[in-house]
C-alpha cells in the first residue's frame, strides 16, 4: 500500500522548494541537495499550474499529498480515459491526446462539471479502487461497505474539489 502524506505536509515541503530562504538546520549535504531540488524545480513550482511534459508523459506537481492525487488519478482515467500514477506530489498522466493543453482542459473541466457531487460518477470512481486490505475485518462487509471503507483511506474528493477549484488554470 502507498504511502500517504496529508495535503499540509506537502505544502509545506513545496513552499521550502519555492523559497530560496536557507534552511539552518540542514547540514551542508542537505543543504547542496535542497538547493539542487530548488534549482530543478523550483520554477515549474512557482507557477500558478505547475506542468512538466516529457514526451509522451505530463507531471502534474501538486503537493497536494496522496489522498489528493490518488482522486485526481481516478477522475483522470475516469473522464479522460488517461492512465495517471500518483504519489504524493505530482500526478504523471500518459495516454492518447494527453498534452500539456489537454490537461489543462481536463482539469478545468473537472472545475466546472458538477461531477464531484453526483453520486453516480463518484460510485464509478469508487469502482475503480484496488480492494486493499486495511483490516481483518473487511472481509465480513457488504461489498458496498467495503469499497467505502478503501476510498475513504485512499481518496480526498472535497480536498481535490478544493484544489482544482483555486487553480489559475490560464
Amino acid at each position: 500500500m502507498p504511502a500517504l502524506l496529508g495535503f499540509e505536509l506537502c505544502q509545506k515541503m513545496k513552499e521550502l522548494l519555492v523559497s530560496s530562504e536557507p534552511v539552518a538546520y540542514l547540514d551542508a549535504a542537505g543543504s547542496a541537495a535542497l538547493e539542487a531540488r530548488r534549482e530543478s524545480l523550483g520554477d515549474t513550482l512557482r507557477r500558478p499550474f505547475a506542468i512538466q511534459t516529457d514526451g509522451a508523459e505530463v507531471r502534474w506537481w501538486t503537493f497536494a499529498g496522496g489522498r489528493i492525487n490518488h482522486t485526481l488519478k481516478y477522475a483522470l482515467e475516469l473522464t479522460e480515459g488517461w492512465k495517471a500514477i500518483p504519489d504524493n506530489f505530482a500526478v504523471r498522466v500518459s495516454g492518447d491526446g494527453v498534452s500539456d493543453g489537454a490537461l489543462r482542459d481536463a482539469v478545468g473541466r473537472m472545475n466546472s462539471a458538477g461531477s464531484w457531487d453526483d453520486p453516480v460518477w463518484m460510485g464509478e470512481l469508487l469502482a475503480r479502487l484496488p480492494l486493499y486490505r486495511l483490516s481483518k475485518f473487511q472481509d465480513a462487509l457488504p461489498d458496498r461497505l467495503a469499497v467505502e471503507m478503501v476510498g475513504a483511506y485512499f481518496l480526498d474528493p472535497a480536498g481535490a474539489r478544493r484544489l482544482v477549484s483555486q487553480l489559475e488554470i490560464g
